[in-house]
């Protein structure tokens, strides 16, 4: 248990005689206030000494650092998809959170009650058995057909591009810039010029990477030049006057750009959409699936939530997509002005795996007065420094709560040493008298880390199944993790094969709650 391995703790369990007041110390568990005890919509966090069940309900975001194969996903991700009774939107690198909380958050199965909420997998590449996948259509956001929706046509073109090109070369990002304006420009040419069946992602990087050969066919008895695709649909854009020329000014730029210049505008474009070759990724965003709006993840009464799955050997190469359906998300929270009555969580396991985004910079910040909650997962804190160099703080700054455990990198521990903060130590030191029987002793104090790193490390390792959890204007805690297994969860959480030993199901967990009373002489 957590609060017997506390008592252990080096320093800060307090000075009994009450001599030296304490800078910093431990919380006991009767330090955890009852307004931590859990209960239905908190965050879920672990169980205390004292065997209470904690958690957490705050209006801020909230950060789980733990490093590689420590549990997140068994005593964090699993736990709160299984108890969280809001909206959610989940990053699934494995498929595995899916898999083993989409029927309790939906319909609910033989081994768990279900939420009842609108439940949504989109799994281009069918990590997740049994599920069948929807699909959502990016382009479905430019809307041309009203005057509401031409008004944020290129701002919406623009996000979008924004979230295809991740950051390469900071010292001269003209080539990464032009290529954002390029695929915005694309998009709106695609918006504004095809059928609504081929207004999506695939007919732009169609147009990108080959070209427009129905216009080339057209244009080239009028001039043989705009026999090049390439050339033609340059001249198409160019005719393209929607938007205030935000489509055939970027047109007439890449005409008159040099071939180098323009080959490597076209490559950089290119490089960044190539996701969209893939069929099973064009599969999922042709056209969208029914009933799948974005900003019902707010509005939606019972709840919707969309999983968001990727093989790992998928993620270096299609995060972009799951870039796209992140800032494509909490753009559409920002919209939706239906107060909902839980913040819509977006769970983003393996949060660095999206590379650096604005979207999210932003949302960290912004974004939890518009009813969004940020739980952000990752292994550690240099993969934050490295992709948010001059933001990062603002990540942990803005959270409500932080969970650390199984941290071994030297960056997460020494931050977890100077978050904690100091505290006093006696120091004893004995002397005897030479030539005389006795000794005396001398007692001073000095000021010393609450816990160091390499003790960190220890006692918050994977293996010993606590955690440290640092809540704002709180004694830090040191919790035991609690995972999706234990009975607590039973009928609460699904089975899918290979995770492990089957929960009773919900007709076994009935039968019990007739057949113990009787046996205790409860019933006559």
């Amino acid at each position: 248990m957590a609060g017997e391995f506390v008592e252990h703790f080096p320093r800060g369990i307090g000075d009994p005689d009450g001599d030296i007041p304490a800078l910093m110390r431990w919380a006991r568990a009767s330090d955890i206030p009852d307004k931590y005890a859990y209960r239905d919509g908190h965050i879920f966090l672990g169980r205390a000494a004292d065997g209470r069940l904690v958690g957490i309900d705050d209006n801020r975001h909230h950060a789980v650092i733990a490093g590689s194969r420590a549990g997140k996903n068994l005593t964090v991700i699993w736990p709160n998809l299984c108890l969280y009774p809001g909206s959610c939107i989940c990053l699934d690198p494995k498929g595995e959170n899916a898999a083993l909380t989409a029927a309790r958050r939906g319909k609910g199965s033989a081994y768990c009650e279900g939420m009842g909420q609108r439940v949504y997998i989109l799994d281009p590449f069918g990590t997740v058995p049994n599920h069948s996948t929807a699909s959502f259509n990016p382009l479905d956001i430019v809307e041309v057909e009203t005057e509401a929706g031409r008004r944020l046509a290129t701002d919406n073109a623009a996000m979008l591009a924004d979230a295809i090109v991740m950051r390469g070369n900071e010292k001269d990002p003209h080539w990464d810039e032009s290529a954002r304006q390029l695929i915005s420009a694309l998009i709106l040419h695609v918006a504004t010029t095809e059928p609504p069946a081929r207004r999506n992602l695939v007919r732009v990087y169609e147009l990108l990477t080959q070209g427009d050969t129905c216009a080339a066919e057209e244009l080239s008895s009028e001039d043989e030049k705009l026999s090049d695709p390439l050339l033609a649909l340059l001249a198409r854009m160019e005719d393209n006057e929607a938007f205030g020329g935000a489509i055939s000014g970027m047109a007439v730029r890449l005409a008159s750009m040099g071939a180098t210049e323009r080959g490597s505008v076209l490559s950089t474009a290119s490089r960044n959409t190539r996701f969209l070759e893939s069929p099973p990724m064009q599969d999922v965003l042709k056209s969208t699936s029914e009933g799948l709006k974005l900003e019902a993840l707010k509005s939606a009464p019972e709840g919707m939530t969309i999983y968001l799955c990727l093989p790992a050997s998928r993620m270096a190469t299609h995060q972009r997509w799951m870039r796209i359906m992140i800032a494509l998300s909490l753009a559409a929270m920002e919209r939706e002005r239906t107060p909902a009555r839980h913040p819509v969580l977006f769970l983003l396991d393996e949060m660095p795996t999206l590379g650096a985004m604005d979207a999210i910079s932003t949302a960290a910040g912004l974004m939890a007065g518009y009813g969004v909650k940020l739980l952000f997962v990752m292994q550690d804190l240099s993969q934050l420094q490295h992709l948010y160099e001059k933001t990062w703080e603002t990540f942990l700054g803005n959270a409500g709560c932080l969970q650390f455990f199984g941290n071994t990198d030297i960056t997460t521990l020494d931050h977890i040493g100077r978050r904690l903060g100091q505290t006093k130590v006696i120091e004893v030191s004995e002397s005897e008298t030479t030539g005389q029987r006795g000794s005396s002793a001398s007692y001073s104090s000095k000021v010393v880390e609450l816990l160091q790193p390499a003790e960190a490390r220890y006692l918050f390792s994977r293996e010993r199944g606590n955690q440290l959890v640092l809540i704002a204007d709180e004694l830090p805690w040191a919790l035991e993790r609690v995972p999706h297994l234990d009975p607590f969860f039973h009928g609460k959480r699904d089975w899918a094969q290979g995770y492990g030993d089957a929960p009773p199901t919900l007709e076994n967990l009935r039968r019990r709650t007739v057949e113990e009373p009787k046996k205790r002489g409860w019933f006559r």
